[in-house]
């Protein structure tokens, strides 16, 4: 049964909700603690190949997308934001609108860079 509700932590899972299977828990459908992933947000989006889920892994700095059953697609970053040249890039809060997926990134730049860089 499809999950009415997702949950993303902070402690590297997640996890989905229907009545249907408890009232009273979430069904924990991955768990990536162990790699120490940091999801910040969710969005599900459909596609002409299905339904898929898109986690924002803060600690790996990367979007992972999970198919209906939570088994892991890809993972991929936005190549537009130059790696290493001002710091490094974490996605947090994906969004899903029709046609089209957004994920905003945090710039995290080393303690003495933190000067302003117009570049970036």
């Amino acid at each position: 049964r499809p999950s009415r509700l997702i949950f993303v932590t902070e402690d590297g899972t997640i996890a989905g909700w229907n009545s249907q299977i408890s009232r009273s828990q979430a069904v924990l459908a991955v768990d990536n603690s162990a790699a120490e992933a940091i999801y910040k947000g969710v969005a599900l989006a459909r596609t002409r190949a299905g339904a898929f889920l898109y986690a924002a892994n803060f600690h790996a700095g990367v979007v992972e997308m999970y198919d209906r059953t939570f088994h892991l697609v890809k993972t991929f970053t936005d190549t537009d934001l130059h790696p290493g040249r001002c710091g490094h890039r974490l996605p947090t809060d994906p969004r899903a609108v029709p046609g089209r997926r957004y994920t905003a990134w945090f710039l995290l730049r080393p303690k003495k860079d933190r000067r302003r860089d117009r570049r970036c």
